[in-house]
């Protein structure tokens, strides 16, 4: 008897994990899908259609980018207090509705509403939906696996937007409506999943005590410390683009459809990246697990994010040696590649530092500091100004190399899990 209510246990276990996992990604895959095209389309929209400067538009992101780190973390407690899965429906009412209604909007105070109104949809949709995906996995050891479904559904997302030829087809307003209403119903549908999977949990509650890690002093200190290496890293990677394309065009001189070719290569790129981001996460998971059956400590994801960080400081020096597209291309593959392999493990660390209650304010701090990362894109223009046109990369690989002896010394912080 008592064997096969273990069966049934872990097989409804499991399928809670699958609807879970299912409809997360399904909801990732519409929102990121759906901010994109409004962080993509829409300042191009505003300048030429509405007549709002180049400048005021830069504001308006500032804007939206100030309202995700500041609201991102604040969701996430709020979700880990009241329950994930009901703010995450919310999220998704919030951003659908947010992003379908930037196409009426026609000055720069409604445009501001509406960047504030998808922020704080994705603020409430991700951090909740992906601590609730991390927690409903029921161990501990798939937390990179689990992080990589975020970064692989991301990447398709982005590649299904900028691959896509639809929004220039219908137009920007057009494009806009039908992104609100795709996340509406994605969402929908995701968390219908999730749901589901809520109805079929609630006779069978677990709980992994090893997870109630203290919250001490030691571990705070290994958190920030951790958060400082996403910060840092996450400043190198997202003043890749900007900084190789300006190199391409002033330094090598190349034409600005040599530099399509580089980036279109870089789109086929994303796509296999993607595909291969869950066995990333999978590997890392996996040595995670062997070196603390074997040498007592735990290595694998922190192996995985030194592994991407040289990967990612190599595709920087490939830069600076590259004198034709085939080099700027062959550059941001490789920087591409080191972001995806190091992005899972990089995420888990994060989320590792506290029990699982707490999951989702881990995951609005993740999400708020890469936020705050991406002012590196704006900070690249002037260093290149300052310094010369290869001191951004030169820089990029000094930042992202000091996040290596902060994950080293954190981990000295980490509680043996038991």
């Amino acid at each position: 008897m008592d064997s096969e209510k273990s069966v049934a246990k872990f097989g409804v276990r499991l399928i809670v994990a699958v609807l879970t996992l299912l409809g997360g990604s399904l909801a990732i895959f519409t929102a990121q899908a759906s901010t994109s095209i409004f962080s993509t389309f829409l300042p191009v929209f505003a300048s030429t259609n509405l007549g709002i400067q180049s400048d005021e538009v830069a504001t308006l992101s500032l804007i939206g980018l100030a309202t995700t780190i500041l609201s991102a973390p604040l969701f996430g407690f709020y979700g880990d207090r009241v329950g994930r899965r009901k703010l995450s429906l919310i999220g998704a009412l919030v951003l659908g509705v947010s992003i379908a209604a930037t196409s009426q909007m026609t000055n720069v105070l409604t445009l501001a509403l509406g960047y504030i109104g998808v922020a704080i949809g994705t603020s409430m949709l991700l951090p909740s939906l992906i601590a609730q995906m991390f927690k409903d996995t029921g161990t501990h050891w798939l937390l990179a696996s689990v992080a990589a479904l975020y970064f692989t559904m991301t990447q398709l997302a982005v590649v299904t937007v900028f691959g896509s030829p639809l929004i220039q087809q219908i137009g920007v307003k057009t494009g806009l409506i039908i992104a609100g209403l795709a996340i509406l119903a994605g969402g929908s549908v995701g968390m219908g999943f999730v749901g589901l999977s809520h109805v079929l949990s609630r006779r069978y509650v677990w709980r992994d005590e090893w997870l109630d890690l203290a919250r001490d002093r030691a571990q705070l200190l290994s958190l920030t410390l951790i958060l400082i290496a996403v910060f840092l890293i996450g400043w190198t990677t997202s003043s890749i683009g900007n900084s190789v394309l300006f190199f391409a065009e002033e330094q090598l001189g190349l034409q600005p459809s040599d530099v399509a070719l580089a980036v279109t290569a870089l789109g086929g790129a994303l796509v296999v990246f993607a595909l291969f981001s869950p066995s990333a996460g999978v590997l890392a998971d996996s040595l995670d697990w062997l070196t603390l059956r074997f040498v007592r400590r735990q290595l694998g994801r922190q192996l995985f994010v030194a592994i991407g960080v040289l990967i990612l400081c190599s595709g920087l020096g490939i830069v600076l040696l590259a004198n034709d597209t085939q080099g700027v291309a062959g550059s941001l593959i490789v920087a591409r590649l080191g972001v995806t392999i190091l992005s899972p493990s990089l995420f888990a660390l994060v989320i590792a530092r506290a029990p699982h209650r707490l999951w989702g304010t881990m995951a609005g701090l993740y999400l708020a500091v890469s936020a705050a990362s991406n002012l590196g894109t704006t900070a690249s223009g002037f260093v290149a100004d300052t310094l010369g046109l290869a001191s951004p990369f030169v820089l990029g690989i000094v930042v992202a190399a000091l996040a290596l002896p902060l994950i080293a010394v954190a981990s000295k912080f980490e509680k043996e899990r038991r």
